[in-house]
């Protein structure tokens, strides 16, 4: 006999990998942690380029945004064109009706997702600086991020790959 076969934490959590919904939570969760790794690196890259020009360009972003906005906003691009695919045909695939287009619905959810990562990340930067590590740009941003990959999952679980049923 098992050693593990009798335990209860055991067979909680065998219980609970088993769920569908954490499953999919899990592989959400993987999905989007590439997503935000290619987002992070570019908005990274961006960042560090300019600021490398020793701000000679602030004149030409600032008078539209901050750089840091400007720079998230190409980096969450890139994590949308990263994790839309992947998310439709692994995360969401029991869901997926192969005669639906569902880009329309997860950019809309995305892009309330991306007003309000903008907003967190704007609101930390600009208004927390008293606080010298929450106003770093590049921590910012990550804080701004997990609040927004909430609202990422319930919008696409729940809105976008929504399971129709048929009578």
């Amino acid at each position: 006999m098992s050693l593990l076969k009798n335990r209860p934490l055991i067979h909680i959590a065998r219980k609970y990998i088993q769920n569908r919904r954490l499953k999919k939570l899990i592989k959400f969760g993987v999905v989007g942690a590439t997503a935000f790794m290619a987002s992070y690196l570019m908005y990274i890259l961006l960042c560090k380029s300019f600021l490398s020009f020793g701000h000679q360009l602030d004149e030409i972003f600032l008078s539209v945004l901050p750089f840091y906005i400007l720079f998230s906003v190409v980096g969450d691009i890139t994590g949308i064109a990263v994790g839309y695919p992947i998310n439709k045909k692994w995360t969401f695939k029991t869901q997926v009706d192969h005669s639906r287009n569902y880009f329309i619905g997860y950019a809309m959810v995305y892009v309330f997702s991306f007003l309000l990562n903008q907003f967190i990340l704007y609101a930390l930067v600009e208004w927390c600086r008293d606080y010298e590590y929450i106003s770093d740009p590049f921590i910012s941003k990550i804080i701004a991020t997990g609040f927004s990959a909430s609202t990422n999952f319930a919008g696409t679980n729940f809105l976008v790959f929504q399971k129709r049923f048929v009578q």
